[in-house]
């Protein structure tokens, strides 16, 4: 770990790099910066302080035979490899056998994994890995049939740096279980 941290002290120090770009440190619109910046973090990542255990132990008997969807589940989350943020939406369908969640708890569920230094395909997977319940690390009894979580975002490392394309969408698919192939096309926008 020291290696690691020694790196990023020589090549990650904020007000060296502002210093080189001509920013004046001790502009009064600068005063407040390094708190702001230090809380804006503690909220971006928030999502390493929540656990999914928690958000999914709320369950209600299944009254229904068919699949809950919910869509358009708006997101942000910062990529691990540039940390800039990449947002988007993510839509969730599962087959219940026995237990429903609470439908907040699908949003809640998106920032837990969202809210983290992330990359878009890890965020899919670790969503559906979470709602299927089935690793170790998840105590919930939802144990659904099926899950199938689609995730469309675009990420600001591709937009404002690098290959600065404007239009261009990420899409990321997770699935477990069995699922109506009729899902996908709901999920992405086709009812």
């Amino acid at each position: 770990m020291s290696d690691f941290k020694t790196e990023w002290e020589q090549n990650v120090q904020i007000p060296d790099l502002l210093l080189s770009l001509g920013v004046d440190l001790e502009s009064e619109a600068l005063e407040e910066t390094p708190r702001r910046v230090g809380g804006a973090w503690e909220e971006l990542l928030q999502g390493y302080t929540l656990d999914a255990n928690d958000i999914l132990a709320a369950t209600f008997e299944s009254e229904g035979h068919g699949p809950v969807i919910c869509r358009n589940i708006e997101f942000s989350s910062i990529c691990e490899h540039h940390m800039i943020p990449f947002f988007g939406v993510c839509h969730i369908a599962y087959i219940p056998s026995e237990k429903v969640v609470g439908l907040s708890k699908l949003a809640r569920l998106v920032d837990c994994f969202a809210q983290r230094l992330q990359i878009q395909e890890r965020l899919t997977k670790q969503i559906c890995d979470a709602l299927v319940g089935e690793l170790e690390e998840y105590t919930h009894d939802l144990a659904p049939n099926g899950v199938l979580v689609i995730t469309s975002a675009r990420h600001l490392c591709c937009l404002g740096r690098g290959v600065r394309r404007t239009k261009m969408d990420f899409i990321c698919v997770s699935q477990s279980g069995a699922i109506y192939p009729q899902l996908y096309n709901i999920l992405m926008g086709g009812v």
